[in-house]
């Protein structure tokens, strides 16, 4: 194992080999161990990370910010895990609709990559004092991936598979005030948003997803806040879903909180034994609306 607590450290940026962990630790790391890879990550676990994010970053994830295939290398991480906690609370502001701001506890964002048998434990808090019309139009937050899609101009698909967000790994959105009537938030045990004609499976969240926000758009779930995928199946969350503000406009589900309108994609073998509470104007259930 190698220990960085109290040391610096800066993310790598740029590496596409295979990095094997064989199963050893990195500990008390304090900023993301990646920034943009398209390496293979296998076997590689972060213990105690420490990640406290206060600045204009606005993709961010333990293992890596972004984990992006190439036209030559698919990008994979298996056999990974994670465990300690993720705070953000980052001043960017988005300047267009497309998911531009991407949290997850392992990776912010996994663009025609492959995640697979990945166990998250770290729990995930988003913060933010206030909000204008211009900032944080969408984003996406995960307990292991902020948001999937597919990579501009690659042909692989992503998938996300036999993963598992534990009991320890809570995600919390909580902003005290906001007057933006187009915030869209996803936030969700495993992935905050996943959009791309694939296929997900094998799934499974155990940790509580809580929003607290005098207003707030769109929702999340214990599995996935957004799905637009070909094929879904094996979809499990324990987790307790707690919603404690106004809701606009927006959907939250035990298992997924809404699926694309424009995909006729697939959804089988899901259960939510995990609680769905709100104040008022969602829905809720397994799917809050598909």
């Amino acid at each position: 194992d190698v220990d960085m607590t109290g040391k610096a450290w800066t993310p790598i940026e740029g590496y596409a080999k295979c990095v094997n962990g064989n199963g050893y630790a990195i500990k008390g790391l304090t900023n993301p161990l990646f920034g943009t890879t398209s390496a293979t990550i296998r076997g590689l676990h972060l213990r105690d990370m420490a990640i406290n994010i206060t600045d204009d970053r606005y993709i961010v994830g333990g293992l890596a910010c972004v984990l992006q295939s190439t036209a030559t290398t698919i990008a994979k991480a298996e056999h990974c895990s994670v465990s300690g906690s993720l705070t953000f609370a980052t001043t960017h502001k988005n300047t267009q609709d497309t998911y531009e701001t991407a949290v997850g506890a392992m990776f912010g964002k996994a663009l025609s990559s492959q995640i697979s048998n990945c166990d998250n434990y770290a729990s995930v808090a988003i913060t933010k004092p206030s909000a204008t019309t211009e900032s944080y139009t969408s984003i996406a937050v995960g307990g292991v991936v902020g948001y999937v899609g597919k990579a501009s101009g690659i042909e692989t698909l992503p998938s996300l598979t036999h993963c598992v967000n534990h009991e320890s790994g809570d995600l919390s959105w909580n902003e005290a005030e906001t007057n933006s009537p187009n915030l869209k938030v996803y936030v969700s045990g495993i992935c905050g948003v996943f959009e791309a004609a694939s296929t997900i499976n094998n799934l499974t969240n155990y940790g509580d997803v809580t929003c607290s926000s005098k207003v707030l758009t769109w929702g999340g779930s214990g599995v996935v806040g957004y799905l637009y995928a070909d094929n879904a199946s094996n979809l499990y969350n324990y987790g307790d879903i707690t919603v404690d503000c106004q809701i606009t406009f927006g959907w939250w589900g035990g298992v997924i909180g809404t699926t694309s309108t424009s995909n006729n994609g697939t959804l089988s073998n899901c259960e939510n034994p995990g609680k769905v509470e709100f104040t008022k104007n969602a829905s809720c259930g397994e799917t809050g609306r598909n």
